[in-house]
């Protein structure tokens, strides 16, 4: 069993599965839950480490983490900005009340976004010379031009003596436009560059404090060239402690390993599980890459790292930020709702193929959990809806779509209790990036989501 690790309004909520039970059956599709609460004890935690450090900061709560009215109203409740990457998105916080300098503007932008968000006057991080040709444009054609404040981002990264990655990010402008950028920017007094944005996953702290360094340095740099920027935004990726013990995710990597090394059943759908797959030579490539889907680091604790990194010989990052009077920018968007939701899938069907395989199939599919982006791996939570067995059950957690590659998860989960038809599975951590069932591929019932609100002994549910 790999168990999740649960916050306690979550384990209070599921004392009584009654609870859950009954929001479930006010759907045909999927059920999601989300926590508030959660949510503002996360930013609450983040804000206290930066604070540790005297620092200009801010946190621009990543809106493509989830389309929930109930996530954005508690950013703004918290006081903290938010990033939006659509001209929907933007539209979403200006009409939940984000005014313009809590709002930050990111990824690719076609014109009309491009224009609502020079017109509403919030900062625009530009991911390319194209876009910022365009810029000009829309800023100068106009009967009354408007001042726009800017970022570039940046898809390399170059010290005087290295590359500090050899492989571009395909965001951003690379670093040998940047002389071309600022001479565009020059000659446009209606537009400033406020700073820098360099954003990539899965680097240790000690490395991202590297690349702050680096963007610290470019604007010092830019200065040459007449302008003052003071923000450097290092963007999210910061994660959180998933599971109740993260050795069970070593132990079970170390049993796939030996699988595959006598050619065994290694109970994943498909040749490689988690990536991994046998060399020439006998040995296991990927094992390192599947380790590290499972963080031992929350995002306070990472985040403590990197600023306490000694970026050259006599400071930390953040000394260096704070006396330089840089402004530190962060764009979380799974760290600030980690733990903060659960969705629940009903068990619509239980089959078995001619291998002997078993399959659960549940009303929801790959997009309702995200699994391409975040696939659950813990082991889900049955509720029953009925008597208990003491059979136990093992097999796959499968889709309702006409794929054969939607699997809720690729691994066999096991069960103490034989599941039937109208039981619930609870799948913990689900508030980020987990609700991408608006592309609805053959109409099934969309998810319903709740916002849950705890008070003492007393547990509300509305709708989102």
């Amino acid at each position: 069993m790999i168990k999740p690790k649960l916050h306690p309004l979550v384990k209070k909520v599921l004392l009584d599965p009654s609870n859950l039970s009954d929001l479930a059956s006010a759907n045909d599709g999927p059920t999601r839950v989300l926590f508030p609460q959660i949510m503002s004890e996360n930013i609450s935690n983040l804000t206290a480490v930066l604070d540790n450090y005297d620092l200009r900061y801010s946190i621009q709560f990543a809106h493509k983490a989830s389309k929930s009215a109930t996530f954005i109203k508690q950013a703004l409740k918290s006081d903290i900005g938010i990033d939006v990457a659509s001209i929907a998105e933007l539209n979403h916080a200006l009409d939940i009340g984000f005014s313009a300098p809590k709002i930050s503007c990111t990824g690719p932008k076609n014109n009309s976004f491009l224009q609502l968000a020079i017109n509403k006057g919030v900062l625009i991080s530009l991911d390319s010379l194209s876009e910022l040709e365009r810029l000009v444009f829309y800023v100068y054609d106009k009967c009354t031009p408007t001042k726009v404040n800017v970022l570039l981002r940046l898809s390399t990264l170059t010290t005087k003596t290295k590359k500090l990655l050899s492989q571009p990010t395909r965001f951003g402008i690379s670093s040998n436009q940047l002389e071309k950028a600022y001479s565009i920017i020059q000659k446009h007094n209606l537009i400033t560059l406020k700073g820098f944005h360099y954003h990539r996953d899965g680097f240790d702290a000690p490395t991202k404090a590297e690349f702050a360094h680096e963007l610290v340095r470019l604007l010092r740099e830019s200065r040459l060239y007449g302008h003052s920027p003071n923000i450097v935004n290092v963007g999210g990726s910061l994660r959180g402690v998933s599971l109740a013990d993260s050795s069970d995710w070593t132990e079970y990597i170390n049993y796939l390993c030996r699988k595959l090394k006598v050619n065994g059943d290694h109970e994943t759908w498909g040749s490689n599980p988690y990536g991994m797959q046998l060399s020439i030579n006998g040995g296991i490539v990927g094992r390192e890459k599947a380790l590290s889907l499972v963080s031992s680091e929350d995002a306070t604790s990472y985040m403590s790292t990197m600023l306490s990194t000694k970026v050259d010989s006599n400071y930390t990052l953040g000394t260096n930020l704070a006396d330089s009077l840089t402004h530190l920018m962060l764009e979380p968007g799974y760290a600030l709702v980690f733990n903060a939701g659960i969705t629940i899938l009903k068990v619509i069907d239980l089959k078995q193929d001619e291998l002997g395989n078993n399959y659960l199939v549940t009303n929801g599919n790959m997009y309702t959990l995200g699994t391409r982006m975040y696939e659950p791996l813990s082991d889900p939570i049955h509720i029953s809806q009925g008597k208990l067995t003491a059979k136990s059950w093992k097999g796959y957690i499968v889709g309702n779509l006409c794929r054969e590659d939607d699997f809720i998860m690729q691994r066999k989960v096991t069960t103490s209790s034989e599941p039937k038809i109208g039981d619930l599975l609870i799948f913990p951590n689900t508030g980020a990036y987990a609700d991408f069932e608006d592309t609805n591929p053959i109409l099934q019932e969309k998810c319903l989501n709740y916002q849950c609100l705890i008070k003492g002994k007393n547990i509300n549910f509305s709708k989102d």
